[in-house]
């Protein structure tokens, strides 16, 4: 079986005082300003006025420290200096089933309900992963 993917909590919980860790963190940075830098200036959001959201998802973007996202956030103004780089609230599973929902006009309550019940779902699927590579 493959473990890639347990790494990734490793390598961020170590990344303060690791400086191999650090250095995949910092890349990793690096390729998320690139990856949004390139689709802010195909989508022409660069200029001033142009005010887009940055909104980095995913379980590893939501789980580096304010300070990689700060280091983010600084790297992307200099492409759009009026852009808003933030943290999804959720996991992206979330949002596709808000879109869902969306689509399908359903009301703010039920929105709410999902919301709620995806998140706290998603935390016990992952808090029962991490119990079992322990």
């Amino acid at each position: 079986m493959i473990r890639v993917g347990e790494l990734a909590p490793v390598v961020l919980a170590v990344s303060d005082e690791d400086e191999v860790a650090a250095g995949i963190v910092r890349r990793q940075a690096d390729e998320v300003i690139a990856f949004a830098g390139a689709a802010l200036r195909r989508l022409e959001l660069t200029g001033r006025g142009a005010d887009p959201d940055v909104v980095l998802g995913g379980s590893v973007l939501r789980a580096v420290s304010p300070a990689v996202v700060e280091a983010i956030a600084r790297g992307i103004g200099q492409v759009a200096p009026d852009a808003r780089v933030v943290v999804a609230p959720s996991e992206p599973i979330v949002g596709a089933a808000l879109l869902g929902l969306d689509a399908i006009g359903a009301d703010p309550t039920a929105k709410a309900r999902a919301r709620a019940e995806l998140d706290a779902t998603v935390a016990e699927l992952s808090t029962a992963v991490v119990e079992r590579l322990r």
